[in-house]
């Protein structure tokens, strides 16, 4: 018998997926966010901080353009040949007093000096959208998909815990099949060595060949092969090991001579 989370998806109704989209919204950060630029001043090198940042600061006075002062000034090498440009920010990218400082700025105006742990910048905000929440139609097939797949989780899991009381004691798996409304299905022949199908996976390959399932006859425990999925077995018939007759291996024998 083998229980799948597919199995038990079920059609989500119109009204809980509204419900779930205006928590999707009042939940989920659809914030304003802002594309930032920066001139990184490090300590050390061949002049100071101080007198590095004066020479910026005077050359953005004078009217020269920030990317231009970026690529003569900053030590971000992985900025400074793109303008400063360290991308769009929706307040969790950088460190608190960066984010404080860039909610603080009006669009192409550079920041005061800001230290932080990684040298003193000046900031500029070059581009500024407001966050938008996507449409309900947008979201309807996310929302249901997530909804269907976790109420789909919680039934398979209680069918599971179900299953496995049932086919603890159970003479074989009819019983608990009909009392759970569930199919039982016969595989082809299963060799130890398995390499495909159902039962090529480790897990059931060896519940299936254990002692107490094999030589035993008893229902084997309910597998899990992965969270979404959950097999139990029991072995119909048992085939030892023995040689095969020679016409039914020929062809192998005459290739591998």
């Amino acid at each position: 018998i083998e229980l799948r989370v597919d199995d038990f998806r079920e059609p989500v109704e119109e009204s809980a997926l509204r419900e779930q989209y205006e928590l999707e919204k009042d939940n989920f950060a659809y914030g304003t966010r802002s594309r930032v630029s920066h001139i990184l001043f490090e300590q050390g090198g061949d002049k100071p901080v101080a007198e590095r940042l004066a020479a910026a600061q005077a050359a953005l006075a004078g009217g020269a353009a920030f990317a231009e002062v970026a690529a003569e000034f900053s030590d971000d090498v992985g900025s400074k040949n793109t303008g400063g440009d360290l991308g769009y920010t929706v307040g969790d990218a950088f460190p608190q007093e960066m984010e404080q400082a860039i909610a603080a700025l009006e669009v192409n105006v550079v920041s005061e000096p800001l230290e932080t742990d990684a040298g003193t910048h000046l900031l500029l905000v070059t581009a500024r959208e407001d966050g938008e929440a996507p449409s309900f139609e947008d979201m309807r097939m996310e929302l249901q998909e997530s909804m269907q797949v976790a109420e789909a989780r919680a039934q398979l899991l209680r069918a599971t815990e179900n299953l496995k009381d049932l086919v603890f004691m159970a003479e074989n798996l009819d019983g608990p099949a009909e009392e759970l409304g569930l199919t039982v299905s016969s595989s082809e022949a299963v060799t130890r060595n398995q390499a495909s199908g159902l039962f090529a996976n480790p897990s059931l390959l060896n519940a299936a060949f254990s002692e107490e399932v094999l030589e035993q006859g008893h229902n084997s425990e309910v597998v899990e092969l992965s969270g979404d999925s959950w097999v139990v077995l029991r072995v119909r018939q048992h085939n030892p090991a023995s040689v095969q007759p020679l016409e039914d291996v020929r062809d192998e024998v005459v290739a591998t001579i």
